[in-house]
Parts: structure tokens; C-alpha cells; sequence
């Protein structure tokens, strides 16, 4: 997990920083279906897309969204498993963005001061793609991490000029990320972590596998605390107090 630490802030930062967390609470309590996500997510452990199967406008990407749709058919535990988990971590950069967005148009004074510095902080220090191959992260957390930094910089760290199917993939994906982030419909965020699925199939099959082994010796429970350890993302709302 990504944290960012408040212990040398000065004490008007460190009061602006923790309103800006219960500001993002105060979001999810007021703009999120908690509900539908679980709907959303459970769906997938079971075997099927919700609320339906996304519409790709990319052909090249229909064989990925094909594959899927057999694992999903085949109830393949493993499969299904790590594809609601990966949606997870999709749904959970959308909706935490979206949120602060909202309440930052909603409420202009402390909450707004406190999302944005905790915005601020927290995009300044996430790695380039250079540095997270380097530090030899996994490819799955690579392009999470990526997603969340366009999401949240409308950028990305690549100060290395890197170019590559990283790069490749997101430039894919941003019209779909758009397209979440700007709509006031948490379905349409689900729609579109279907979406990204597909997108970043070639990031999620290696999980698959690794998934398959951990629940073959050590049952579900195991085999999601290490889904949720391999793909763990640049958290976009964690920061430590201290």
C-alpha cells in the first residue's frame, strides 16, 4: 500500500490533510452505491458481467473480451476470481476519483483545500513507469498504477521518455477513463472497469495462473489475500498519521 506520511507537515497542513480524508468518506457516503459495487464485483466471482458485458469500440481487443467471456462461462474459479478482483481495484480508482471531484464542485472551502492537498501530495510522488519496472513491480500493478496517475494528473510520470505496451495500453484506455470519471452514473463505472478488463487482458492473465496455484494449496481465502497483495495499486486515498 501507498502512504504518505503527515508527520513532518506543518500542523495547518496536517489539519487541511486529515479534512481532506473525511472529505473523501463524506464522498463515498454521499455519491457511491456500495450496493451495486458488491453486485458488480460478486457478479464476476459468479461468472458474469454487470450490469452487462461492455461494448468495445477497439476491435483489437474483441479476441481479449472473447477469452474473458469463456472464463466467465466456464465458472472457472480462478478465472472469475482474479477478474473481480482486477475490476475491484478499476471500480475503486474511478469511484474514488469521481467522488472528489464531486465534492470539491459541491463543497468549495476545507473539504475542497483538503482533497486537493491531499491531490497534490500524493501525485508528486508517484514512480514513473521506469522506475516501477525497474523496482521490477507487478505488470498488473504497473497499469493500475498508471491508470490512477492519468486519473488523477490527467498525465503520466514518464520522465524516461519510456515508450512501450505500457504507454500502449493507456492511450487506449483514456477515453474509456474519461468517460467514467466525468458520468454521475456509478453503473457507468462499473460498464467501463468491465471494459478495461479487456483492455489490460495480457496484465491479467499471469495473475490467473499464480491464482489457480495458490487456490490448488492453500483454498480462497489465501488465494485473494494474494490477488489482493500482487495487484495492490498506488492507494489513491491512504495516507499515515503519525
Amino acid at each position: 500500500i501507498y502512504t504518505l506520511s503527515l508527520h513532518d507537515a506543518l500542523p495547518i497542513l496536517r489539519s487541511q490533510s486529515l479534512t481532506g480524508l473525511t472529505g473523501h468518506e463524506v464522498g463515498h457516503l454521499l455519491y457511491s452505491d456500495f450496493t451495486a459495487h458488491a453486485v458488480h464485483l460478486r457478479s464476476l466471482e459468479n461468472g458474469s458481467f454487470y450490469p452487462k458485458e461492455p461494448e468495445l469500440s477497439l476491435p483489437a481487443y474483441q479476441t481479449a473480451l472473447e477469452e474473458i467471456k469463456e472464463v466467465l462461462e466456464e465458472k472457472d474459479k480462478a478465472g472469475c476470481l482474479t477478474l473481480a478482483r482486477c475490476a475491484a481495484t478499476f471500480q475503486n480508482i474511478l469511484e474514488d476519483i469521481h467522488i472528489e471531484d464531486r465534492m470539491c464542485e459541491e463543497f468549495h472551502g476545507t473539504f475542497r483545500q483538503g482533497i486537493e492537498l491531499n491531490n497534490l501530495r500524493m501525485s508528486e510522488q508517484i514512480p514513473s513507469i521506469q522506475e516501477q519496472i525497474d523496482k521490477e513491480y507487478q505488470p498488473f500493478s504497473i497499469i493500475a498504477n498508471l491508470i490512477l496517475s492519468y486519473c488523477r494528473t490527467g498525465n503520466i510520470n514518464n520522465p524516461t521518455g519510456y515508450q512501450g505496451d505500457y504507454l500502449d495500453t493507456i492511450s487506449d484506455c483514456t477515453d474509456l477513463l474519461d468517460t467514467a470519471m466525468e458520468s454521475e452514473k456509478g453503473t457507468d463505472r462499473m460498464l467501463v472497469s468491465n471494459a478495461l478488463l479487456a483492455l489490460t487482458w495480457n496484465y491479467i492473465q499471469p495473475l490467473i495462473e499464480k491464482t489457480r496455484e495458490e487456490l490448488e494449496m492453500h483454498g480462497e481465502d489465501s488465494a485473494a489475500d494474494a490477488l489482493d497483495r500482487k495487484s495492490t495499486r498506488l492507494n489513491s486515498s491512504h495516507i499515515t498519521i503519525s
